[in-house]
């Protein structure tokens, strides 16, 4: 499975994953990012089929896009 575009910054724990909701990307989140990455690590992704990630009406479902969102977070 190919990984989806996402974007890492920030150090500190707990991290904080973002992910969008239908029709957005993982700028959506540029504020809250912004405000938590000085002392949280964050994760900001664009799912399957949004934003910078290519997919296929039929490559997108909540089963992958919760698979592919936990394997960025198990990296």
């Amino acid at each position: 499975m190919s990984l989806i575009h996402h974007v890492l910054t920030g150090n500190g724990r707990p991290p904080i994953v973002f992910i969008h909701g239908f029709a957005c990307a993982h700028s959506d989140w540029n504020a809250q990012i912004t405000h938590l990455s000085p002392h949280h690590q964050t994760l900001a992704v664009d799912l399957r089929g949004h934003g910078a990630s290519p997919g296929t009406p039929a490559e997108c479902s909540i089963e992958r896009f919760g698979a592919e969102a936990a394997a960025l977070c198990a990296c």
